[in-house]
């Protein structure tokens, strides 16, 4: 049986036409090492970009008991609006509060707050309040966990003040609104950890169309205690005060 020839090596040139000669084992090495290197580093920034993104938990809206009455009653023309705000991120980048929604035939206005698992290990994994105040502090809500969710190393925690009343109109806002995220100090003081404002300028309110829907059988219990605290405070069980934006 006839031996197969070998074919040969194809020989590359440089841009002079200059005969470039095969790697040696040496730079075989560094340039595996170099390969490696760029998908390690491609593959963690990969890897951070989807982790730290948000999941359809947190762009679904959580709806109570009150607002899924109205909801069932008309769904065609029960109204959802997204509020945007300027800055989604806390001060010193431990959390971030994003997708606000507010339904005012339910007077329920809701934000996700996100941070990492870390944060709060070794302790409660929900230890702090969120509150929703005005901008002179006249008037606080505290609002309630409505629904919870682990997105890797990442807690989505939705929070939900009842008994608001929003003007759907910014441009007739006279004040912005403040939500804070809060821990409870042993000597009965609360220590602001956050703060997300919704300012009429800075932010928008538009109709959510085709909004994901969920309804949610009420507050959570997550372990830190439910303080009343300043003009109009709500307790975890139900808020009865009202918050008014409007001229």
């Amino acid at each position: 049986m006839p031996l197969r020839e070998k074919k040969p090596k194809k020989i590359k040139y440089d841009l002079n036409d200059n005969p470039i000669p095969p790697a040696g084992p040496v730079k075989k090495v560094f340039m595996g090492i170099g390969y490696a290197i760029i998908i390690l580093v491609v593959g963690t920034l990969a890897v951070r970009l989807f982790t730290f993104g948000d999941s359809s938990f947190a762009k679904t809206v959580f709806l109570l008991p009150q607002s899924a009455e109205a909801f069932n009653a008309d769904p065609a023309n029960f109204e959802i609006y997204r509020i945007g705000i300027g800055d989604t991120m806390s001060a010193d980048g431990s959390f971030r509060g994003n997708y606000i929604y507010y339904v005012p035939s339910a007077g329920q206005l809701s934000i996700l707050i996100k941070y990492r698992v870390s944060l709060t290990a070794g302790g409660l994994p929900f230890p702090y309040r969120v509150y929703l105040t005005d901008a002179d502090g006249g008037s606080r809500i505290q609002g309630r966990l409505i629904a919870k969710n682990t997105n890797f190393n990442y807690y989505e925690l939705r929070y939900s003040f009842s008994g608001v009343t929003l003007d759907t109109d910014l441009s007739k806002w006279t004040a912005a609104y403040i939500i804070e995220v809060t821990q409870a100090e042993f000597d009965g003081s609360e220590t602001v950890l956050a703060e997300f404002s919704i300012d009429p300028v800075a932010s928008t309110m538009t109709l959510y169309k085709n909004p994901r829907v969920q309804f949610s059988a009420g507050p959570i219990d997550t372990g830190a205690d439910a303080a009343t605290a300043g003009t109009g405070a709500a307790t975890g069980t139900d808020a009865a005060a009202t918050i008014e934006a409007t001229s």
